[in-house]
């Protein structure tokens, strides 16, 4: 495989520019480098350290090296030891002093960075590699069914790699870019692409057996002629949609179980420990912990290691997707919008805004009320068990007596209401600034493609209809006029396909031939339509229009036939995993932001009704003291209730814990929910976790705004001892 650095000295040869090529240069020369080759590179120029110097590691050299391939990492597999190395001799001894001298919670802290640290440097080129390999996966049915449909009309195998390539996009791709790039410039002494494919064989077959059985097929029909040149194709075709069927049918009945255990493990179970959390603050104590150390490990379980352990599963189980279907490449569409910046069109001016900066301040400036008030009462917990004066809101926290008047305040209907309303503001900046960042990356992208997607779900009525028209023999622009009539006639009078073909017509009308009026550089009506589908259809017409109407519609009869087998797989493939995306989609939007919101509130609510008893109690046996000559110090002195009450979390801190929570399990969801789906689809994912955040932020707030405006202020009158 040709490395980045290699491809700009190639590109001053006297070579022949071709669009694979231009293609290829694009996706190997100017893709960003990921943070993980930035730092493996950065580290060893500091200090070489080979990954076969370490010994538990050195076992495992070949794998990382073949992941590193696969994944098309542009590091050396050595620079992995520097990476890991390098970090953990800085990290380590920080760590050693903060277990003598820190808090427990804080060390234990301190010692996951280096755990995460390396787990990250070890399994990130198997999980690149992954990605790789699904996304591939998902070009692969696409690719064999156009390569079957271009070397049934044309035994021209270097012509199928090419439009199968302008036909997709991502990895596979570029390999067949490449491929057809090298064997037009003769690139390694090549004579042609049988040879360039076969570089690339064995890389295939690590992620794909089946793709590679049908391409061999597809090329072997070369050399053969009429039926058994098609039985041929047709086997390759068959191959790649049968294997890919059994295995989505297998993926899916072996996710039923795996849902299973995340359903109850990842969400049931902790979101319904999270109401048990302050009885049994209250009931067990705080002890020598204290509240600051017990809300820190609360939050360590509920931030960090259970959103953990849920991605850890939810990635194992995306991994072991199989191949399905892509959705359609925007390799056609000329100025598509930028992944980190948005556009804003003021004053017929258009401007690109920073998308990171802008979800941050819009975050920050909805989370401001929450900021401020969670850094008062994290201060005031701090500076109560360090003993250090702090002065949030006009008292020292110092002593026990201090402490319980806070929490008094904390409890006090009158301040409980307010507090979490501004509790809340962190919630809802969290999640605008979420919000923001994914649906900034790709909603103008999804635009684009759900148009392509509707110009691709019309084209089959339209290259049908000039079908049947080329095959009585009627000239192109006759034929081109009876489908506009056809879309009228069906009532798609708004169809972005009819619209190409009259802006088509009118073209031809004006004197231009057929493909002039489509393909023409300035002028060509292709260039409004976005879709790679459409494109190869109209270049398909264009080339047979010459050999007469009849070969014309032949050639439109094997396009027809290879989106007709495409949309079968996807129709299949959606039906096998509709049941799982359905329950997924429910689970993410509703079930965990209402679990959630129950018991944020059921918290707040059990502990403000323990917290109105405990001061009855406390206030009758104060009464009770003190008509009493006795000095056993009343009834109520052994009460836990009344001993342990202040030791319980403030309650705007549990809705802390439990709202970023939620946000985190609505991400790992919708991450997973895609992943089924669409597998590692940039966009798709965006699209799904905005959209889950906004469901799940929506519920939940709402019930917690009826909980803390309605039932809560209600508490003291509905108990009265």
């Amino acid at each position: 495989m040709a490395r980045r650095e290699d491809i700009g000295q190639q590109t001053n040869r006297n070579i022949r520019y071709t669009r694979e090529y231009q293609r290829f240069k694009k996706s190997d020369n100017d893709s960003p480098t990921t943070i993980y080759e930035k730092l493996c590179k950065r580290l060893w120029s500091i200090k070489k350290i080979k990954l076969s110097s370490i010994p538990i590691l050195n076992a495992y050299r070949d794998g990382f090296d073949e992941k590193i391939d696969i994944s098309r990492l542009d590091i050396d597999v050595d620079q992995i030891g520097s990476l890991l190395v390098l970090p953990l001799l800085l990290v380590i001894p920080i760590n050693i002093i903060a277990t003598l001298f820190a808090p427990t919670a804080v060390a234990l802290f301190l010692w996951a960075v280096p755990v995460f640290w390396v787990y990250w440097a070890t399994s990130y080129p198997g999980f690149k590699a992954t990605v790789v390999r699904i996304k591939s996966s998902d070009e692969a049915l696409r690719v064999i069914l156009y390569m079957a449909m271009q070397l049934e009309m044309t035994p021209n195998l270097s012509k199928a790699v090419r439009g199968a390539a302008a036909n997709t996009s991502g990895y596979l791709s570029r390999d067949l870019s490449e491929a057809v790039w090298k064997s037009e410039t003769n690139q390694q002494r090549l004579q042609n692409t049988k040879q360039a494919l076969s570089e690339r064989v064995d890389l295939w077959r690590e992620w794909s057996p089946t793709f590679v059985e049908s391409l061999q097929y597809l090329i072997d029909s070369i050399s053969r002629k009429g039926d058994e040149k098609t039985r041929i194709i047709g086997k390759g075709e068959d191959k790649m949609i049968s294997d890919m069927k059994n295995q989505m049918n297998q993926y899916a009945r072996n996710l039923t179980s795996p849902i299973r255990v995340l359903n109850m493990a990842g969400v049931m179970l902790p979101l319904m420990g999270l109401i048990m959390f302050p009885l049994m603050s209250i009931f067990v104590g705080g002890g020598e912990a204290g509240v600051g150390s017990l809300g820190l490990y609360m939050a360590l379980v509920y931030l960090i290691i259970l959103p953990s352990f849920l991605f850890f599963l939810v990635k194992r189980l995306i991994a072991k997707r199989p191949g399905a279907y892509s959705s359609p490449s925007l390799e056609n569409v000329d100025d598509v919008p930028p992944k980190n910046k948005v556009r804003v069109n003021y004053s017929g001016d258009r401007y690109s805004i920073p998308l990171g900066p802008l979800a941050l301040f819009i975050g920050f400036i909805v989370a401001l009320p929450g900021i401020i008030y969670y850094f008062n009462l994290l201060n005031t917990i701090i500076s109560y068990e360090t003993v250090i004066a702090f002065t949030p809101s006009g008292g020292e926290i110092t002593t026990p007596e201090q402490w319980k008047d806070f929490i008094d305040r904390q409890y006090d209907v009158k301040n409980a209401v307010p507090n979490v309303i501004k509790g809340m503001s962190l919630f809802w900046g969290v999640n605008a600034g979420l919000i923001t960042y994914f649906l900034g990356k790709s909603y103008s992208r999804q635009k684009i493609r759900d148009r392509i997607k509707r110009i691709e779900e019309d084209i089959q009525v339209g290259l049908t209809e000039l079908d049947d028209a080329l095959a009585k023999g009627v000239p192109v622009e006759r034929a081109i006029y009876q489908t506009i009539q056809k879309f009228e006639q069906i009532g798609a009078t708004d169809s972005d396909l009819k619209n190409f073909f009259e802006d088509t017509y009118y073209r031809m009308q004006e004197g231009s031939p057929f493909r002039q009026a489509v393909f023409d550089n300035h002028n060509g009506t292709i260039n409004n339509y976005p879709s790679g589908m459409l494109r190869n259809s109209m270049k398909m017409l264009a080339d047979s229009s010459r050999r007469g109407p009849s070969a014309s519609s032949e050639s439109l009869r094997k396009v027809n036939d290879y989106i007709s087998n495409q949309k079968k797989v996807e129709e299949k493939i959606k039906e096998l995993l509709d049941n799982t995306v359905s329950q997924m989609s429910i689970q993410s939007k509703f079930i965990a932001p209402i679990i959630t919101g129950a018991a944020g509130s059921m918290s707040l609510i059990i502990v403000q009704v323990l917290f109105v008893i405990a001061k009855a109690l406390e206030s009758i046996q104060e009464n009770f003291s003190v008509g009493s000559t006795g000095s056993s110090g009343g009834i109520g002195e052994n009460i836990t209730l009344i001993k342990n009450i202040d030791s319980a979390l403030p309650p705007t801190l549990i809705l802390l814990i439990v709202s970023l929570y939620l946000v985190e399990v609505s991400v790992i969801l919708a991450y997973f929910k895609n992943g089924i789906s669409n597998g590692f689809d940039e966009i798709s994912r965006d699209i799904t976790i905005s959209r889950t955040l906004i469901f799940s932020a929506s519920i939940f707030t709402a019930i917690v705004l009826i909980s803390a405006l309605v039932i809560m202020p209600r508490i003291p009158a509905l108990i009265e001892i």
